[in-house]
Order: structure tokens, then sequence, then C-alpha cells
């Protein structure tokens, strides 16, 4: 079958991969049999790219499902005010697919590798006509972009202390919710959004730091690791 050739051509161990497959989000739930096929009705394209390679471009068109299966990537991105984010992603994740359908189907983000990394693509048109026929993976996908949509709205008028406030504001500038993010914010800009006084950041984001959640710089603000941001300003409520 072409795409078992292609894994061979490529010095891929197959049961690796497809234990890899199953791993990753919008696979999981799918049994080995559904995998396989999968694999053998799509046309899946496995390809590695060295380190420091730009993948997309922010703005620029998706076409593709992609996947990154080991490595680690950049996600960085540019917003209104000279704000700038970026993160970075260790284990096998699906590349912005809530970009892939829409009226803008397009990046949202510059993606760069910062190691070498493996990487499978599935075309639009196969996800239609093919992944789609699945159920689990519809419910799956279903699942994924309304988690994106409630994120995007969430808000509860009874949250009024401000740790929690500027965690979730933060988020709000991130794909995901855990591992190493960095942004390009000031104080100032925190508190024009927040609707608080410059100082009132200051003393939270310093009481951050003091605990080692984060490290304030010149430009912005480094997190080491968002989760354990996000737990100590559950702690406040």
């Amino acid at each position: 079958m072409e795409n078992k050739r292609k894994l061979k051509a490529q010095s891929w161990d197959s049961q690796s991969i497809f234990e890899r497959l199953l791993a990753l989000p919008l696979f999981q739930g799918l049994s080995v049999e559904e995998l396989v096929r999968i694999v053998e009705g799509a046309k899946f394209e496995f390809r590695t790219e060295s380190k420091h390679e730009v993948l997309l471009y922010q703005g620029s068109p998706l076409t593709h499902l992609s996947f990154m299966l080991q490595g680690e990537l950049i996600y960085q991105r540019r917003f209104p005010d000279f704000i700038k984010s970026t993160e970075y992603f260790t284990e096998p994740i699906a590349i912005l697919p809530h970009c892939l359908f829409g009226k803008k189907a397009q990046s949202t983000h510059t993606i760069i590798t910062n190691t070498d990394v493996s990487l499978l693509d599935i075309s639009k048109q196969e996800v239609l006509t093919q992944l789609m026929n699945f159920y689990v993976f519809r419910l799956t996908m279903l699942n994924y972009f309304s988690t994106i949509a409630q994120e995007a709205q969430s808000f509860n008028p009874d949250e009024i202390h401000l740790h929690i406030r500027l965690v979730k504001e933060l988020r709000k500038y991130f794909v995901s919710d855990s591992g190493r993010k960095e942004i390009s914010i000031n104080m100032q800009q925190l508190a024009d959004r927040l609707y608080v006084s410059r100082i009132s950041i200051s003393k939270v984001l310093r009481s951050f730091e003091e605990a080692g959640l984060l490290t304030l710089t010149r430009g912005g603000i480094v997190i080491p690791r968002f989760e354990e941001l996000t737990k100590a300003a559950e702690k406040h409520q």
C-alpha cells in the first residue's frame, strides 16, 4: 500500500508510527483497527524538517491538517499594540486544526521548528472524505472546536480576584494552557485591559515572580509552566 511504502522508504518504524498517531489528541479513542483503515484509505504524507525551519507564517493559507509526531515547535503570534506571544510544544500535537475550516482558513501563528521534527500531513479533502467517516474522529473534532469557542467566551462576573483575572487575560494570547510561554506585553497594557492600576498589576506579577512561577523581563513575561501559574492563581478564589 502507498502509505506503508512511504513509511518504509523513509525508514520509519510502522509500529511506532501507529503508537504516535494513537497518542495524538484527534486520534485518541480510535481503535488500532480503525486507525489501520484510515491509514489504508487516506493519503498520509510523512516528512521531516530540520531545526529552525519556518513551517507556516502568520496569515498563510492552510490546506492540510498537520501533526507533529516528534520534536519541538515554536508558535509565535503578533497582536495589535506590538504584543507578541511565543509558546513551545514538545509533545505530539495537531497543528492549528481549528484554523483549517471557516471563513479564513489561514494560520494564526508563525510556526518554527526548534529541533528536527517529524510531521504528518493530511489534505483538507482527505479529512472531509476519509477521516470524517469515523464517528470518534468527528466527535473529537467537535469537542476540540467547542473547547476553543468556550475558552474564547469564558467570563465569570463573580471572579473579582486580580490574580485569576490576570492569568485568564494572559491565557487569551496562547493556544494551549500548559508548557513554556513568553509574551511581550507591558504592565500598563495589562492594566488597561483589566481596568485596574499599573501598580496593582505590578504587585500581582511580583508575587508570582517571587513564587518562581514567572520571570519579568524588560520586554515582557516568561512563564516556564503555564499550568503551574494557573494552579497558583486559582488558590486565590
